[in-house]
């Protein structure tokens, strides 16, 4: 791959604003040890300590995509906006591409629960079209 990993991008990050590996640590409530493996691509974090590194380094990420929502639904619309008019799901797309199956697996899996919990027809019709995605092309899931 000639980008560099999304890990080694947050570790070029953390450098740039003179946040040490340690306080990283402090922070996400992990050793220091997870973070400088994390960040030489040895090992992954969970995504909810992912979120934490990123905010600590001014990223809020919970906060863009809940402003990314409500925008796409402050119209009435019940859909977001389509992914040809918004590059956050471009990067959605990128990161995911980017995980080993696990993660992969755990974050469809949560997004069809979260799908599941509305009653609104175009969100479980893409709830099942995802549902089918994972059973029928299981290849695409495999550890990259």
């Amino acid at each position: 791959m000639s980008e560099l990993d999304l890990s080694k991008k947050v570790a070029l990050l953390a450098k740039s604003q003179n946040i040490t590996q340690k306080q990283i640590a402090e922070h996400c409530e992990i050793s220091r040890i997870t973070v400088h493996r994390f960040f030489s691509g040895k090992t992954e974090v969970r995504s909810s300590d992912f979120v934490k590194m990123l905010e600590l380094m001014g990223i809020n990420i919970s906060g863009q995509l809940e402003n990314r929502l409500s925008n796409g639904l402050s119209n009435g619309s019940t859909t977001l906006p389509s992914h040809s008019s918004d590059p956050v799901f471009e990067d959605i797309a990128v990161v995911l591409n980017n995980l080993k199956h696990p993660v992969r697996k755990a974050l469809l899996e949560q997004i069809l629960w979260w799908g599941q919990t509305t009653d609104q027809e175009p969100v479980l019709d893409a709830v099942n079209r995802l549902k089918k995605y994972i059973k029928d092309t299981p290849s695409q899931l495999e550890e990259t």
